[in-house]
């Protein structure tokens, strides 16, 4: 009620004052320093420009800023209020009194000193945007016409339409025809381009021997036939799909299953699969229903395998910005759909319209939302994101096995945890003798302390030939002051560890959520080695002094001990009794998006 009241207020007083000296003192400002650093001759992002009256009457790609019709309801105002999906400025919402100053202006009309905004041709909004008469006569864009061979004057030598053509050019081109292979050359050249490999001595003996009009045709047939063809065809759709046995990029990690897609291009190339069957298979072949021994099963495991085209190719899977992460793998499926199938490079339109081709960025943005929508990942979250496999049996056996392994991946985290918990005590009572030990590891008094543990610090501390920064404070000392540098790193270790205990308890508390709901645990927790490097290599590197140490679980209380031994029985049992894994692929599936879109 206060705010639409100083609204009033404010009204009145430009409409008594000079409208253009309240835009000059109090609006103009507040975007110069809040919107020109984007929106300016030079960067213009969004295609918006702020730095002229007529940029900001001309509005963004995504049409003008200001509602005639409805001052209140204009897009500008709802982008500094933060009312809209466009949030701006993107680096912060800004004050409520520069917001009043803009809304003010607004309502009085927009006024921008010395511009006539009814002059300037505001752009129109994408959903608007027509494809142009050019656009549309482009060469590749213009439907398959059936073209009529032409007249040659050598029917002798056109043996089939195709010909005619090769010929009609020859002729244009004042030349002559090359005289007609040997039947050793054509074996040859039919052999090496329909399956890739030479002819054997058998068949080249047998073709040189047959002398029926249709011998080759035969040769033709007999390779057509053989699986070579399909493993010598079906790369250069391999090559088209980018396939790959890993996803390189980053950490370059293993599809285990891809060996599927690539036998089901190849059976596709030798069983003469129709195109458009393929096509389809690829982008939606587990929204098809199943076929022949698929549908005895009630699982279409060739179109769940077919559509390995979209989960395979290069991926950023340890990539820790997620959300960044699951659209470019959105961007990257458009990209290589559209360049297979449209020979367009349609990603482009993830930032703008394309200039020349009718290719806008909501075509782009409405075919995001679709692959957006599929399930592509297994589990989004952690260090490395798992990539999804859809199983090839039915969903029941499926689930059987996938809640026995969860339960075998819980049953040994428990044991593992208690491991933790256990080497947790036993350093909660060494690390008061932290400083002790280090000492002593340069010749001080070893009076009280474990002879072993100390051969460990000893080991430890020994300059080597690795470079530990970290440890400079320690080497640098002198014997006088060598204790409190020890104790200083008591410390940082204690401090460490505080952090590390926060970390576990967290994944604690995550891992029994993810039991209680049947899901994966999360990852356990990692550490900034930059930030503990000490507390790493003490503690949790297995030959650190405080880890511990071999056979370490013989030393854990009875009561403790048989727990632990309980559950690695359970686990035993668990990993005899679990059922055959069942055959998997690398796909996708129609399903929930993991993240908002």
């Amino acid at each position: 009620m206060r705010i639409g009241i100083a609204v009033l207020f404010a009204v009145a007083a430009v409409a008594q004052d000079n409208p253009g000296d309240f835009f000059e003192k109090q609006v103009r400002p507040v975007i110069a320093e809040n919107c020109q650093s984007c929106h300016n001759p030079k960067s213009q992002r969004a295609g918006l420009d702020l730095t002229t009256g007529q940029g900001f009457y001309a509005g963004a790609d995504s049409g003008v800023l200001i509602d005639s019709a409805n001052l209140a309801d204009s897009r500008i105002l709802k982008a500094i209020g933060y009312h809209d999906r466009v949030k701006m400025p993107p680096t912060g919402k800004l004050k409520d009194t520069d917001i009043e100053k803009i809304r003010t202006w607004v309502m009085a009309g927009a006024d921008w000193p010395g511009v006539d905004k009814s002059s300037v041709a505001a752009l129109k909004a994408p959903e608007d945007r027509k494809i142009t008469e050019g656009q549309k006569r482009f060469w590749s864009f213009q439907p398959l016409k059936t073209a009529a061979p032409p007249e040659v004057s050598s029917s002798e030598w056109s043996k089939n339409p195709i010909d005619a053509f090769v010929f009609a050019k020859l002729q244009a081109k004042k030349m002559s025809p090359a005289p007609p292979a040997g039947k050793m050359t054509l074996l040859r050249r039919a052999t090496f381009d329909l399956t890739g490999l030479p002819p054997t001595a058998q068949e080249i003996e047998a073709f040189l021997a047959d002398n029926s009009a249709n011998a080759f045709e035969k040769v033709v047939d007999r390779l057509l036939a053989s699986p070579h063809y399909g493993e010598r065809w079906g790369r250069h759709w391999l090559d088209v799909a980018r396939y790959a046995d890993s996803t390189g990029a980053d950490e370059d990690h293993r599809y285990p299953d891809a060996w599927r897609y690539r036998d089901y291009v190849i059976n596709s190339f030798n069983d003469d699969v129709p195109y458009d069957r393929f096509v389809k298979e690829q982008l939606a072949g587990d929204m098809m229903p199943p076929e022949g021994e698929d549908a005895k099963i009630g699982v279409n495991r060739r179109g769940l395998i077919a559509t390995g085209f979209l989960a395979i190719g290069p991926r950023l899977i340890a990539e820790q910005d997620k959300k960044k992460m699951y659209y470019d793998f959105v961007d990257e499926q458009i990209a290589t759909t559209t360049r297979a199938f449209l020979g367009l490079t349609v990603d482009c339109a993830r930032c703008h319209d394309h200039k020349f081709d009718p290719i806008s960025q909501k075509d782009y943005y409405s075919l995001a939302s679709i692959f957006a929508s599929t399930k592509s990942f297994a589990k989004l979250e952690g260090t490395v994101s798992q990539m999804y496999r859809p199983p090839l049996v039915p969903k029941h056996v499926f689930n059987e096995w996938d809640t026995h392994q969860k339960k075998l991946a819980g049953t040994k985290r428990d044991v593992e945890m208690i491991d933790r918990e256990q080497a947790r005590l036993r350093v909660s009572g060494l690390v008061a003798r932290l400083p002790e030990y280090m000492v002593a590891s340069r010749g001080g008094s070893e009076e009280g302390l474990d002879a072993a543990l100390l051969a460990k610090w000893k080991e430890y501390l020994k300059p080597g030939v690795d470079v530990r920064p970290y440890l400079s404070r320690w080497e640098k000392a002198d014997d006088a002051a060598a204790l409190q540098v020890a104790e200083s790193y008591r410390v940082e270790f204690e401090d460490s560890g505080k952090d590390y205990q926060i970390a576990l308890n967290k994944w604690r508390k995550a891992v029994e959520k993810a039991n209680i709901e049947g899901l994966p645990g999360p990852d356990k927790p990692t550490f900034d080695v930059s930030r503990h490097r000490f507390f790493e290599d003490v503690y949790l590197d297995k030959k650190g002094p405080f880890a511990p140490p071999e056979n370490f679980e013989k030393t854990f209380p009875a009561d403790v001990l048989a727990k632990r031994e309980a559950l690695n029985a359970e686990v035993a049992e668990l990993q005899k009794t679990s059922p055959p894994q069942p055959d998997l692929a690398i796909g996708v599936e129609e399903g929930d998006t993991v993240t908002q879109h």
